[in-house]
């Protein structure tokens, strides 16, 4: 699973709607994202389904844990989802 560097927010949404890339590719895509206007307006755009597990995901991520394919979550992107959800998101 490999996602361009320069991957539009719609693009990563695109090629997870055609089924190029998995919903953790996708999480992992929207947390390596910089800055948090970005990253806002991407949270706004995601399906539901993808929102769920992004959730799960940020409540769980620990910086040690080991990631096989994707880019690595931006610790900052990560605490900013969590913030985004507990504000009622």
């Amino acid at each position: 699973m490999k996602i361009p560097q320069m991957a539009t927010d719609r693009q990563l949404v695109r090629r997870y709607e055609q089924g190029r890339i998995t919903a953790t590719g996708l999480i992992l895509g929207v947390l390596s994202l910089p800055g948090k206007r970005r990253l806002t307006k991407m949270l706004e755009t995601l399906p539901a389904d993808v929102l769920e597990q992004l959730k799960d995901f940020v409540e769980n991520y620990k910086p040690e844990m080991r990631i096989f394919h994707g880019p690595r979550p931006n610790l900052q992107a990560v605490r900013w989802v969590r913030e985004w959800f507990d504000c009622g998101r």
